[in-house]
């Protein structure tokens, strides 16, 4: 959150409890987690929603960057690349495809083995939110990705 001073030309930037963790994470990734995401991510401790057609969990930034530093689902030599970021709760994890900006979110199985299993889901967190809470579904077509 930013506060401007136009008399003095002071700029005041405040940071939320959450800053410091992703700009860790974004130093570790080396890219700028779209604006979206990163005001998710500090004003919430994660999502978990039961939604008309879906089921959404958002993993809260500790999780985020745990499950990240520490490969949990070994992924990372089959999907360079990708930033988990949740699931849909039956083995399908969300995640932002970080190769090539803008970065979209697209849905992975937890033993894909290449960027062709992934399926597309939005180019925002807040359309996919939109989405699904209008009785949208989760795209479980694969559709090979857009490549690196």
């Amino acid at each position: 959150m930013r506060y401007g001073d136009e008399a003095t030309g002071c700029e005041t930037r405040f940071m939320s409890g959450a800053e410091p963790g992703l700009l860790q994470l974004e130093g570790s990734l080396g890219v700028v987690l779209p604006d979206d995401y990163r005001q998710f991510l500090s004003a919430s401790d994660g999502l978990i929603e039961e939604m008309p057609q879906a089921y959404v969990e958002l993993w809260a930034l500790d999780d985020v960057v745990t499950i990240h530093d520490s490969d949990a689902y070994g992924l990372d030599e089959s999907l360079p690349g990708l930033l988990l970021i949740g699931g849909d709760g039956g083995g399908e994890l969300l995640a932002f495809d970080l190769r090539q900006a803008p970065f979209r979110l697209v849905l992975v199985n937890a033993i894909s083995a290449s960027w062709s299993e992934a399926a597309y889901q939005a180019d925002s967190l807040t359309d996919l939110l939109a989405h699904l809470r209008a009785g949208g579904e989760f795209s479980f077509e694969s559709d090979g990705t857009r490549a690196p």
